[in-house]
C-alpha cells in the first residue's frame, strides 16, 4: 500500500491481526470498528494451528511471540468400552501436529502487539458500507449506528458471519444452513491417564520462526 485510510470492522482475532498487516503494509491510518464496549469476552479453547503455518505466521510477524499454547503431536479417538475402562478405548490415533490457543490468550497476544498508531475504537458498531459509487470522494463509505458515515479508502471485513462487509460486496450471498453441525465436549481431565494419554506437556509459546521453518 501507499498510505490511505484503512477501517477493519471487527477487533476481535483477524480484526487485530489484519490492522497489524495493514500497517506493515504501509497504511497512513488504521481504525478498527469494534460494537462492543470493554473487554471482550472469552470464547474457550482449541484455536489450532498447524506447526508449520505457525512458523509461516512468526515468520511475517502476524503472530506474536510469547503466546501461551499447548503443542500437540497426536490425536486419540476414542469410543465407549466398558471393558476397557472409564474412559473408554483408544480405536484409532493419527499425527497431529498443531498448537492448540485459547481465544481469550491469542486475542490479547495479537491486541497488546498490534501497532500503536493503530485507531482501536470500541462501542463503535457498524450498520452498513457503501460501494464506491455511492460514497464521498469515490471512498468505501462505512456507516456507523449513530448515522455517521465516514469515508475510507480500504475496509475490511471481519465482523463474522453476519458481516455487513460481505453484505456490502455480496447482497445477493446469505448465509445458508450446511446440513450439519460441529460439536465439541470436554472431557474430565483425571479420566485421561485410563485411557493411555499420559500427562499433559508443559505449556510453551509456539516455535519461534527460522529459516529453515518459513522455508
Amino acid at each position: 500500500m501507499r498510505g490511505g485510510r484503512v477501517a477493519v470492522v471487527g477487533g476481535s482475532i483477524a480484526g487485530c491481526a489484519f490492522a497489524s498487516a495493514a500497517v506493515r503494509a504501509g497504511a497512513d491510518e488504521v481504525s478498527v470498528l469494534e460494537r462492543t464496549r470493554g473487554r471482550l469476552a472469552d470464547r474457550g479453547v482449541g484455536l489450532c494451528i498447524h506447526d508449520d503455518r505457525a512458523a509461516e505466521l512468526a515468520a511475517t510477524g502476524a503472530l506474536p511471540a510469547g503466546i501461551p499454547a499447548h503443542p500437540l503431536a497426536r490425536r486419540r479417538w476414542l469410543v465407549r468400552d466398558d471393558a476397557a475402562g472409564p474412559a473408554g478405548r483408544v480405536f484409532r490415533e493419527q499425527p497431529f501436529p498443531f498448537h492448540s490457543y485459547h481465544w481469550g490468550l491469542l486475542w490479547r497476544g495479537l491486541r497488546e502487539t498490534t501497532p500503536r498508531s493503530v485507531v482501536y475504537r470500541q462501542g463503535a458498531a457498524v450498520t452498513g458500507v457503501a460501494d464506491a459509487s455511492g460514497a464521498v470522494g469515490g471512498q468505501a463509505g462505512v456507516r456507523l449506528a449513530d448515522g455517521t458515515v465516514e469515508p475510507y479508502d480500504l475496509v475490511i471485513g471481519a465482523d463474522g458471519y453476519r458481516s455487513v462487509v460481505r453484505e456490502a460486496v455480496c447482497p445477493d450471498h446469505l448465509p445458508q444452513y450446511a446440513g450439519y453441525v460441529c460439536w465439541r465436549g470436554n472431557l474430565d481431565a483425571a479420566r485421561l491417564p485410563a485411557a493411555g494419554a499420559g500427562t499433559w506437556p508443559p505449556r510453551r509459546s509456539p516455535p519461534s520462526a527460522s529459516p529453515a521453518a518459513a522455508a
